[in-house]
């Protein structure tokens, strides 16, 4: 007949084999979480406040007012285009709308703003146009017009980005238009955080990381 103590002492086995189990487990999930670590791109460094945008209104799209109160509360990014730009306006709004593509899962709140630089020529209708053309999904990208010292008052001023027509080829050239390259992004509160370079092989890349960083700011 057993003694109660070899009773006692059977079932202590599988319990200890069940801990060291755990115990490995734990282990190669801390190596696998060090593995992917390590992986993983690093989290950008902390974007300071580059100044403040002033209150602005301008037309959107739909020919409709759109400004600074339309955007408060979200993270956004700006460009400056206009639909007859043969130079560096394709590139930028291919590169927007690869930025829209990959940012489905920041929802409704991260948009992005395109600012014409031609706004005589620039009409709601002809935005639609070059929207269509580009594929730009109206849900959460606004192309913007209005007056042209609006404009140049919200570039220069507010944005501090170029603006500024070489004279020597006469006011109406639309070629004698110059323009800023930059994706600026712009925090909730409407504070410019940084300037993105659109023509670096990365600029996507880096313009995503600053939206979901300013995103995950409270």
């Amino acid at each position: 007949m057993s003694s109660p103590a070899a009773t006692d002492a059977a079932p202590t086995a599988p319990g200890r084999a069940v801990v060291v189990a755990i115990v490995i487990g734990l282990v190669l999930a801390a190596g696998a979480g060090v593995a992917l670590s390590m992986l993983a791109p690093p989290p950008g460094p902390r974007l300071e406040q580059l100044g403040a945008l002033p209150a602005f209104e301008l037309t959107d799209q739909t020919g409709k007012p759109f400004g600074l109160n339309e955007l408060r509360g979200k993270v956004w990014i700006a460009d400056f285009v206009f639909t007859r730009c043969p130079g560096v306006c394709p590139l930028l709004t291919e590169r927007m709308g690869k930025i829209q593509a990959r940012a489905g899962e920041l929802g409704s709140d991260f948009q992005l703003v395109s600012v014409s630089v031609d706004p005589a020529f620039d009409t709601p209708e002809r935005l639609t146009a070059y929207m269509a053309k580009h594929k730009a999904d109206a849900a959460n990208w606004h192309f913007l017009t209005g007056p042209t010292d609006a404009i140049q008052t919200v570039v220069t001023d507010g944005f501090k980005e170029v603006l500024e027509r070489d004279h020597a080829k006469g006011p109406d050239d639309f070629m004698s238009i110059v323009h800023g390259g930059h994706f600026v992004v712009v925090d909730r509160q409407g504070h410019v955080r940084d300037y993105v370079d659109s023509g670096a092989p990365d600029a996507v890349d880096v313009a995503l990381r600053d939206a979901k960083s300013l995103l995950r700011e409270k």
